[in-house]
C-alpha cells in the first residue's frame, strides 16, 4: 500500500511541475520542452526496495520516490512536459 501511495503522490508532482500538461491536443510543440526519464536509471530514491539483480543485465535501481525527491530539479529547468519510462 506505501508504494501505491508513494507512487500516486509522486504523480501529483510531476503533475503541479508541469502546468502545460493539461493543454489542447492541437497545441504547437515546436516550442515546447520534454524531459524523458527512464526511471529504473535515474536515482535510487529507496534502495530498501531493490531486489536481487542479474548483473548480466544493466539495473541501475532508479525508482519513483527518486523522482519524486528531484521535484525542485525540474521545476528549476521550466520543462513543459516530463515523460516517464519504466
Amino acid at each position: 500500500m506505501k508504494k501505491i501511495s508513494s507512487f500516486i503522490l509522486s504523480l501529483c508532482l510531476l503533475f503541479l511541475i508541469s502546468p502545460t500538461f493539461f493543454v489542447k491536443a492541437k497545441q504547437d510543440m515546436h516550442d515546447e520542452s520534454i524531459y524523458d526519464i527512464i526511471v529504473d536509471r535515474f536515482v535510487d530514491g529507496n534502495p530498501a526496495n531493490n531486489g536481487p539483480t542479474n548483473l548480466k543485465e544493466p539495473f541501475m535501481g532508479g525508482d519513483f520516490e527518486g523522482v519524486r525527491t528531484k521535484a525542485s530539479y525540474f521545476k528549476k529547468l521550466r520543462f513543459s512536459y516530463i515523460s516517464l519510462e519504466a
